[in-house]
């Protein structure tokens, strides 16, 4: 019983684990530099830099990133709280497996929930691009991820 619960606990921080790397390759620079180091405002300086984006299309980003941020904050903390709902159960002499598994769905859902946010993010700044600024977007974002099998 206190394998499984351990074995649980492992698959979900693996899963955690997976979804951060993957988000973090996507923000690499490009193929051999170094990763990229800095929070979200660098960030957002590099890309509009290496974009060149226009004064309006710049607010607009910006815009575009606070809000993701707040909502991205908002699920990070229910994240959290469920995480901690979750521990809490396995911790318990007799733990409820209907419990467990609900907050595991719980936590697959917060997950699948931020990713489709970064995803529609993505998105949203592309559809702000002039087609030659997309395309430059486009190459950034194919040499951030390795092909398939190679991860």
């Amino acid at each position: 019983m206190k394998g499984k619960s351990w074995l649980v606990m492992f698959v979900m921080v693996c899963m955690v684990a997976g979804f951060s790397s993957q988000a973090s390759a996507w923000w690499r620079r490009e193929r051999n530099e170094e990763k990229f180091r800095g929070g979200p405002a660098q960030m957002r300086k590099m890309i509009a830099k290496r974009l060149k984006l226009t004064d309006e299309q710049k607010k607009k980003f910006e815009a575009m990133e606070q809000e993701t941020k707040k909502e991205m904050k908002a699920s990070q903390k229910e994240l959290k709280e469920t995480g901690e709902k979750l521990k809490a159960e396995l911790k318990k002499e007799s733990p409820d497996r209907n419990v467990i598994r609900r907050h595991i769905r719980e936590l697959s859902g917060i997950q699948a929930k931020m990713q489709i946010k970064r995803m529609d993010s993505m998105l949203d700044l592309r559809e702000m691009l002039t087609p030659e600024q997309r395309e430059k977007f486009k190459r950034m974002v194919d040499h951030r991820r390795p092909p398939r099998g190679k991860r």
